[in-house]
């Protein structure tokens, strides 16, 4: 064997044995001191921009605190009938917190009220718009569900249709409707849940202060309205929001 040969065995079995050797140390040292693989594992950008629109149908349980007529058959009981409700708005949602304006109908309901002698003496169809700017925060998210409370103000338009008495006899003589701005607010609490990626579907309870409404002036003299004070609503919602890209 010549010289270069012996030389170049042993050159490789030293490599060789140095490869083993590095092998063997590294197979010993624990998961720990490995360097991680990258991960290239898909990653999603939320693309929901917090900007939403919504939607609303509901049902109104409405009472008056007090009715005031023109003496001297004086209202001794009344009732307003509940109605069903629609609205729509939009607002935004930024982490915990919500805002939006909403624009609300409440249906004509039918008002009737006695005196002390005779019942249905004074009756009247009461309809409403209300446009609220409103405050929620959200308390968190439990399996999907995100329960929220929230507050607004701001008023409402109430409408009095085919008011009459039974003082009223002669058909000319009859009352005009009416409408009146006045200020309102709200409180809710209610819970919404995600169903798809930019639909959230939304129930909800609200207490609506609505105002005082009125009658137009009254035969003969036209100098004396009926008025409905303290009128307030418990309103049972269901609703979606469409969230925007």
């Amino acid at each position: 064997m010549t010289r270069f040969g012996a030389h170049g065995i042993a050159l490789i079995c030293g490599i060789a044995m140095t490869a083993s050797a590095t092998v063997s140390s590294h197979a010993a040292d624990p998961p720990e001191k490995w360097v991680p693989l990258p991960d290239y594992k898909q990653r999603f950008t939320e693309l929901v921009s917090g900007w939403y629109v919504r939607g609303d149908i509901g049902w109104r349980k409405q009472t008056i605190g007090t009715v005031e007529t023109p003496a001297p058959l004086f209202a001794t009981e009344w009732s307003l009938e509940s109605t069903p409700t629609f609205g729509f708005g939009g607002g935004y949602k930024y982490k915990w917190f919500r805002m939006d304006a909403t624009l609300d109908y409440g249906s004509l309901a039918r008002f009737r009220s006695d005196t002390a002698t005779t019942a249905d003496y004074y009756t009247a169809k009461i309809d409403s718009f209300t446009l609220l700017a409103n405050l929620y925060l959200d308390l968190g998210e439990w399996g999907g569900f995100t329960p929220y409370v929230g507050a607004g103000v701001g008023t409402s338009n109430l409408r009095v249709h085919q008011y009459t008495n039974l003082s009223i006899i002669e058909p000319a003589d009859g009352v005009v409707d009416t409408s009146r701005w006045t200020l309102s607010w709200a409180v809710t609490g209610g819970v919404a849940y995600r169903f798809a990626p930019n639909l959230v579907l939304d129930v909800n309870y609200r207490y609506l202060n609505l105002g005082d409404a009125q009658s137009g002036p009254e035969p003969p003299a036209y100098t004396n309205r009926t008025f409905f004070r303290e009128m307030t609503a418990q309103e049972v919602r269901v609703g979606l929001r469409l969230l925007l890209d």
